[in-house]
Formats: structure tokens, C-alpha cells, sequence
């Protein structure tokens, strides 16, 4: 019977690799970045743009368009808080208006 031969933890190499110390938590990985094009409230941005296409009888053609008109208070924010680029904003709308489904 061997005895006497206990490592603590605080020796053992597990506590002690670089891999512990940089793991990332499962929930974070996989998780798809939010598209340049996506505003944080799509909804509201999406009724801007629809009273303004009933007022003006016709879409706008940028963010200052809809705020000269109080349809909007600012440029609308992407979902990481960046200032939503209307050209990326058209063309995210237009490409998802053109999946089956949706």
C-alpha cells in the first residue's frame, strides 16, 4: 500500500496551465456577431422609414432625411452601439426582405 504521497491542488498543474486562465465560457462561443446593417431597434427604425415613404411618397434617401422630419431623434445605433451606416442598413434590409420566410 503506497501512502504519503498527496499533491495539493495548489501544486498540481491543472491550476496552474495557461489554458484555465484564457478558457472562454461556452455560452460566448458560436455566438453570431451582429451585421453591420442590423439596428439595435429595428422596429422603430423600420416605422421611421415606413411613415416617412406614406408622407414624402417615397423611401429616404438618408438618416437626416428622417430625423429633419421628426421621424427619428438621432441616427439609429447598430447593436454594438456604433452609429448604424445607411447604405449597410438598405442593403440589409433588401437582402433580408429577399429570404424565403421572412
Amino acid at each position: 500500500m503506497v501512502s504519503g504521497c498527496r499533491r495539493s491542488a495548489k501544486g498540481s498543474a491543472a491550476s496552474t496551465s495557461p489554458e484555465a486562465s484564457t478558457a472562454v465560457a461556452p455560452a460566448t462561443l458560436g455566438a453570431p456577431a451582429p451585421h453591420p446593417g442590423e439596428a439595435a431597434d429595428p422596429a422603430a427604425v423600420k416605422a421611421a422609414f415606413d411613415q416617412f415613404k406614406v408622407k414624402m411618397q417615397r423611401p429616404p434617401n438618408y438618416w437626416e432625411e428622417l430625423i429633419d422630419a421628426k421621424l427619428l431623434s438621432a441616427v439609429p445605433k447598430r447593436k454594438d452601439g456604433q452609429p448604424l451606416n445607411f447604405n449597410e442598413y438598405i442593403e440589409f434590409t433588401e437582402f433580408r426582405s429577399r429570404q424565403p420566410g421572412k
